[in-house]
């Protein structure tokens, strides 16, 4: 019998939010793993904020 994977709905975020979680990593000291849990993000997805905000620091 094969057993059914289920995905996690889509989230989707603004601009603003994965802005403010990336600060949060930055300047307040959280892991990556912290902001899946408070934002129910995935692993690539902070990675992702985390590298675009930096990007738009160097801006």
């Amino acid at each position: 019998m094969t057993e059914m994977i289920t995905r996690k709905p889509k989230l989707t975020f603004t601009t603003d939010q994965w802005l403010g979680y990336a600060k949060l990593v930055e300047n307040e000291g959280y892991t990556n793993k912290q902001i899946m849990e408070i934002s129910g993000a995935g692993e690539s997805a902070v990675g992702r904020w985390k590298k675009q905000s930096l990007m738009q620091m160097v801006s």
